[in-house]
């Protein structure tokens, strides 16, 4: 950096220059879920993100506290749920998911070898499932 014509960048984005769509990765994450859990390989099927959040509401209002917290954790945010909810109303193909702006990686390739051959999100699924599975989350 000492020789850059540029000087160097004060802040850079960490995320992955290859973007990806939402749908393979949590494919991916479903398809390896089933596989640790050994489960039927309809376990989980993939609904889109608004139903899921009316159907953990649904499922949250016939609980206790008590049982929300061990059977259904994500009650817990159910508030950030639906605020995650409602930015999904602003999602575009042009968008972060949940409607973010999408925020260039420019400088950090310039700079890094690593993140200008970084590949979209892939494999790392199946082993944070793994880890998940390994330490009984």
């Amino acid at each position: 950096m000492i020789h850059s014509q540029e000087g160097p960048s004060i802040c850079h984005q960490p995320r992955t220059p290859s973007t990806r769509s939402w749908t393979p990765v949590m494919g991916g994450i479903g398809e390896s879920l089933i596989s640790a859990k050994q489960s039927p390989r309809d376990a989980l099927p993939m609904v889109p993100f608004r139903k899921w959040a009316q159907d953990l509401d649904e499922a949250a209002s016939k609980l206790s506290s008590e049982r929300i917290a061990k059977d259904i954790p994500a009650a817990k945010i159910i508030e950030f749920v639906h605020a995650m909810e409602k930015a999904s109303e602003n999602t575009t193909v042009s968008s972060e998911a949940l409607g973010g702006t999408v925020l260039t990686t420019t400088n950090i390739q310039r700079i890094s070898k690593r993140m200008r051959e970084l590949d979209p999100i892939g494999r790392e699924a199946e082993l944070w499932v793994t880890y998940w599975v390994r330490h009984g989350l």
